[in-house]
């Protein structure tokens, strides 16, 4: 995932204070760019596979139209993340180190622990909220954040359905560490869901 950022401005005409049209595109690369807001000049992008992308952002006021191109070198992190975990043998083997893999049983592929910073041979290692604490109106949420990562935490009062609505972000931090966390927003309600995500959500 990169997050693209670009900056447009505008002459004022033929419209003032000016209405712009922008869209992100691929230009060219090796596999397909997913773009989160492609009519957005500030968005993310996730390739499908490694390789040098070349993305281009257009804007355009009505009369005008310009582009600039970025070039980007997508690497395959997990690579060299999966060579500390697995041995050149085991690297050959999909069922123990594929993406979807999930060889210490706890739920959670090699891929989600990749992101999530988390051990993929340590069945007690992977990414969850727990509550700690719970008290009328409140309940105190922990869980063991890894060094460089950021969360956010969302809830909902329903299992399966309803929107996330995100209680907080939690920034990342040089060391692994416990992390608790109040929420006191319940109220007289008897139940609420929580999940955590990251990277954090925007």
């Amino acid at each position: 995932m990169v997050y693209l950022n670009g900056t447009v401005t505008d002459d004022g005409l033929p419209l003032s204070p000016g209405y712009f049209t922008n869209g992100w595109s691929k230009v060219s690369g090796p596999g397909a760019v997913t773009f989160a807001a492609a009519t957005s000049r500030a968005t993310q992008a996730a390739f499908s596979t490694t390789g040098t992308y070349v993305l281009r952002l257009t804007a355009g006021d009505g009369a005008l139209t310009a582009t600039r191109d970025v070039t980007i070198t997508v690497t395959s992190g997990i690579a060299t993340w999966k060579a500390g975990y697995f041995s050149p043998t085991e690297l050959l083997n999909s069922a123990i180190s594929g993406d979807n893999a999930d060889p210490d049983g706890d739920t959670h592929t090699n891929y989600q622990e990749y992101i999530t910073g988390t051990h993929p041979r340590d069945g007690q290692s992977y990414l969850k909220v727990s509550p700690i604490d719970h008290a009328t109106g409140s309940v105190t949420l922990g869980f063991n954040a890894v060094a460089g990562r950021a969360y956010s935490i969302l809830w909902r009062d329903f299992v399966e359905s309803g929107a996330w609505i995100k209680l907080t972000d939690v920034p990342s931090a040089g060391t692994a560490q416990p992390v608790q966390l109040v929420d006191d927003t319940l109220g007289s309600r008897t139940q609420r869901y929580y999940r955590i995500v990251t990277p954090p959500m925007p």
